[in-house]
């Protein structure tokens, strides 16, 4: 897979509270040492979803929030989190 340079992102499988019990949850923040706000683009987040098998965003069932990184609360930093349910209850191994 392909990621473009400077982008992080974290994607971590979890249980959350009903009703959207198992979900990916998958963040996107852009790595810079610069003091200005940052924030990546819909279209980054969207392809990185893509790259990590996502499906397309549907803002009626997926929930979308930003929240501060490292700094983020002194120079506004933040990472944009998608939380999609998934479909099957994964097994416990």
């Amino acid at each position: 897979m392909d990621i473009p340079i400077g982008y992080r992102v974290t994607l971590t499988i979890e249980q959350q509270r009903p009703p959207l019990d198992w979900v990916r949850h998958i963040s996107v923040s852009i790595e810079t040492n610069s003091t200005e706000k940052t924030l990546p683009s819909l279209g980054a987040v969207q392809a990185l979803m893509a790259e990590f098998g996502f499906r397309p965003l549907n803002q009626e069932k997926d929930v979308v929030f930003l929240e501060d990184i490292k700094g983020g609360e002194v120079d506004g930093k933040k990472a944009v989190n998608i939380l999609q349910k998934i479909h099957a209850t994964p097994t416990p191994p």
